[in-house]
């Protein structure tokens, strides 16, 4: 839609002196409001997708995937740390900030990597009755159980809804094959 998600924030939450798990929606909402804020005054909005995790070792986090431009990585990672209360640990840093490309093979994997969670017990059937599993035919490369999230795991922002997708023309992908190809582009050339 003509702002690539080229940047991945990722929000160790057990960083925030005093965090509870069940304050994690309300957290996290304010959070992408004050971000939200802070961008369209350097003339940038908010489109983000963002999921939460929770794996042993790392606590609980949230990553988010939006279009910012490189030149305000160091800053905007300077103003989450900030307006969130992170507090860098001997085990964690609160806050990171990456840009890449913006490619859709960037886009791609970033989109599988947001995956990594997803039950690898789950599959598709396939021709003849046969079976796939969901994770293989996605590319995605299993990282283990997630853990328990007691709120919404994933989102969009408005944005980025059907409704803006619709407007914009999007051609909507609604089966898992349809996806793997998207989240492989390489299968294309392949097929």
């Amino acid at each position: 839609m003509g702002h690539p998600l080229n940047a991945q924030i990722t929000l160790a939450w057990e960083c925030v002196p005093g965090f509870s798990a069940y304050d994690l929606p309300q957290l996290q909402g304010a959070l992408m409001l004050r971000l939200g804020q802070w961008l369209r005054r350097r003339g940038v909005t908010l489109r983000c997708v963002w999921v939460r995790e929770r794996v042993s070792g790392r606590g609980l986090h949230s990553h988010l995937l939006l279009s910012l431009p490189s030149t305000l990585r160091e800053e905007a990672q300077a103003f989450l740390t900030a307006s969130g209360g992170f507090v860098d640990t001997a085990r964690s840093k609160g806050v990171w900030v990456e840009c890449g490309a913006g490619t859709a093979a960037a886009w791609a994997g970033s989109l599988r990597y947001f995956a990594k969670g997803l039950d690898h017990r789950d599959f598709v059937y396939g021709p003849c009755g046969s079976t796939e599993n969901l994770g293989v035919l996605l590319g995605v490369d299993h990282r283990g159980s997630q853990g328990i999230i007691h709120s919404k795991r994933s989102g969009i922002s408005e944005n980025l809804g059907p409704k803006a997708r619709s407007k914009a023309g999007w051609r909507e992908v609604r089966d898992p094959l349809g996806l793997s190809f998207i989240l492989n582009p390489e299968r294309l050339a392949n097929e």
